[in-house]
């Protein structure tokens, strides 16, 4: 199964987090990574006076089901120290699910699409960045919805950041003009 996911983190190093995050996602037997957008840096939503974040899409393969793959995310966001207690707290490490093939899921722990993903510069984007012309199960095209919230894109500034490649293992992504570390040394 095709599924895209979104990873974010705004404390202690975040783009260390999401090259580690990268990392563990690969080390995962049922989890093949297929395409890394450029990380995106952007101001922490729901409180500027929180740190700012960092942001990547994933397009991934994968033999796990959606549950068994949001739990996989869920232990890899505990393994990051990963704390719940706030809506918009800053947080280590998110791993969000936000497509799972061509399937809408709806259950309590689990909502795919993600159910914020329409209204998301920093998840539209990278998402664009890796499948220009993604379709959402809706039908709808992922380019279509960019332009409908392009006044996001206007009032955050969003700087792409390309992973550090002096610490990193030298590997090719697929579809990518530039290496991108998925390892850090030391």
């Amino acid at each position: 199964m095709i599924a895209y996911l979104g990873l974010g983190s705004n404390l202690y190093s975040p783009q260390r987090q999401l090259t580690q995050a990268l990392k563990r996602l690969r080390q995962h037997q049922c989890i093949h990574i297929k395409k890394v957008s450029p990380m995106y840096h952007s101001v922490a939503q729901g409180n500027s006076a929180y740190p700012d974040y960092y942001n990547l899409a994933v397009k991934i393969s994968t033999r796990l089901t959606a549950h068994q793959l949001l739990k996989q995310c869920q232990q890899i966001e505990q393994q990051f120290k990963r704390i719940r207690k706030k809506r918009w707290a800053p947080r280590t490490l998110d791993i969000d699910i936000l497509l799972y093939g061509e399937q809408s899921i709806k259950t309590q722990e689990l909502h795919v699409p993600h159910k914020e993903l329409s209204h998301r510069d920093f998840v539209i984007i990278p998402l664009l960045a890796i499948e220009p012309d993604l379709k959402l199960p809706n039908g709808e095209y992922l380019s279509d919805i960019q332009f409908q919230h392009s006044h996001l894109i206007e009032k955050n500034t969003i700087s792409q950041h390309y992973f550090d490649k002096h610490n990193a293992s030298r590997e090719k992504v697929e579809g990518m003009d530039d290496y991108f570390s998925l390892s850090v040394a030391g």
